[in-house]
């Protein structure tokens, strides 16, 4: 074992592995910043680290049977034959050193002192949906595309939705509208200080179906955000 390991020292082995750890962690680090500030795909950092680990024990191959000297790039001598001066010496040993040096501190730098991303902070919005504008003709989707929506967007921890059955109870009473309609629910969303109305459309297209949603700034009345998506079936 001891013949074994004096012979990776002969070889440079152990200098290769560590000038290419260095480089490779530096390399990693550099793209988990860089990858993101240019929107790279999560693939693309994945890719970098597989490459690096693969090249690793490449790496030690090639040290092992080649050695760069003074006369450039040679086989490694065996130990019997004339011994070929490594180029650099310690030189090298400095070089190996002083990569790793900068990795680790690069490396503490990124995940200690620059700290975590900031996350920005979203303003909670208060919603009220209207009725949908129902041109099938298909009574199924009265109703019910409204309450999946609201099961929907009550999944974000920032949304809050004001109870349509409320608001149409209020307008009755009120009496200003039985239908809780574009108008009226914007109108109902002024009055209790509700941000957006969403307002949608259920259309037939083809075998399928065409299913639209619209946001509403409920005080200005223009329009924030609109989506449509296609159904194959109900």
């Amino acid at each position: 074992m001891n013949k074994f390991i004096r012979e990776l020292r002969r070889r440079e082995v152990f200098r290769s592995a560590g000038l290419y750890v260095g480089v490779a962690w530096i390399l990693i680090e550099v793209g988990s910043v860089l990858f993101d500030a240019f929107g790279a795909p999560d693939w693309a950092l994945q890719a970098v680290i597989i490459i690096a680990v693969i090249g690793f024990p490449v790496t030690l191959v090639l040290a092992w049977i080649y050695d760069i000297t003074e006369h450039g790039i040679q086989v490694q001598a065996d130990p019997t034959d004339t011994i070929i001066v490594p180029f650099g010496g310690r030189r090298t040993d400095f070089v190996v050193i002083g990569v790793l040096v900068v990795a680790l501190v690069f490396s503490v730098y990124l995940n200690i002192f620059s700290g975590p991303a900031v996350v920005e902070e979203l303003e909670p919005i208060s919603v009220l949906i209207a009725d949908f504008n129902n041109l099938t003709d298909d009574p199924l989707f009265d109703g019910t595309l409204e309450q999946a929506l609201l099961i929907g967007i009550e999944g974000a921890s920032f949304v809050t939705s004001y109870s349509r059955a409320q608001a149409l109870a209020t307008a009755k009473k009120l009496e200003i509208g039985d239908v809780l309609d574009r108008e009226l629910a914007q109108l109902m969303a002024v009055r209790q200080d509700v941000d957006l109305v969403l307002d949608g459309i259920v259309e037939s297209k083809g075998e399928g179906y065409r299913i639209g949603v619209i946001a509403i700034d409920a005080e200005l009345g223009e329009p924030v955000a609109n989506v449509s998506g296609t159904a194959k079936s109900k």
